[in-house]
């Protein structure tokens, strides 16, 4: 059985995000027989007859963060795999980034990954996909997710520092994105049965 290992995204610079409007708005109060209506009002400008008057309570924009998740590896699947010769096996993880920064900053989404160690002490490396290593889209509203800058397909995750999978330019990578991660693994038919070991990967967004 295949030990599956994830590690939770990492934040850089990360803030919570305090996204709101503050509207004044009138309110009609409860009031006793033949007393005038009270109202709890925003302040109101003193209009003389005849000449235009106005008040204003602009909304306030409270300040967005930067934030994701990544979810568990999944490999052949979900299914169990047994040898078979030299074996091309699938994995897939999905990962999200929302950025209501409003800045348009940018960011990027690293990957770090160790390479998976079979029971007699052989290891294989995760490679992305030949034809469609990252799939991107909206998760809701966001800016054009064909803007993003992606790893080229077929590139080795196992490397000496972390991999950038997704990058954010600037004036890019506003709102919400789902990234859909998918590649392969060798499994030499040399390979031994039992428990793997390895096979780690941690995601890490951080800004410029």
């Amino acid at each position: 059985m295949h030990i599956r290992k994830s590690t939770l995204l990492k934040m850089g610079g990360s803030c919570v995000l305090m996204l709101g409007l503050m509207l004044g708005s009138f309110q009609a109060l409860t009031h006793s027989a033949g007393a005038a209506p009270l109202m709890n009002a925003m302040p109101a400008a003193t209009c003389i007859v005849g000449t235009p008057c106005s008040a204003a309570t602009p909304p306030i924009i409270g300040t967005g963060s930067l934030s994701g998740s990544t979810s568990a590896p999944v490999f052949n699947n979900g299914a169990p795999i047994t040898l078979d010769g030299d074996q091309s096996i699938p994995f897939r993880f999905q990962s999200s980034v929302r950025d209501t920064r409003g800045s348009g900053a940018g960011w990027t989404v690293t990957a770090s990954t160790t390479p998976l160690t079979f029971s007699n002490a052989i290891t294989t490396d995760f490679i992305l996909d030949d034809a469609s290593p990252l799939v991107i889209t909206c998760a809701g509203s966001c800016t054009n997710p064909g803007a993003l800058t992606t790893a080229a397909p077929g590139t080795d995750m196992v490397t000496a520092s972390p991999l950038p999978l997704v990058t954010a330019g600037i004036g890019t990578g506003l709102g919400g994105y789902t990234i859909g991660t998918q590649g392969n693994f060798l499994v030499p038919s040399t390979a031994g049965s039992g428990a793997t070991t390895g096979g780690a990967v941690t995601i890490t967004i951080s800004t410029p």
